[in-house]
């Protein structure tokens, strides 16, 4: 399977090449570790 990390303007981030038995939520977990540090801001 191919997972991949995008912002929100969809541009990829990072990529993650893995089995098809593997789950989602573990990709997901491995590709959230290569995020640089982030503040998160919402908006009213």
């Amino acid at each position: 399977m191919i997972h991949a990390l995008t912002d929100r303007f969809c541009p990829p981030l990072a990529f993650l090449l893995t089995g098809g038995q593997a789950a989602d939520c573990k990709a997901g977990a491995l590709l959230r570790e290569r995020l640089p540090a982030a503040t998160v801001s919402y908006w009213l």
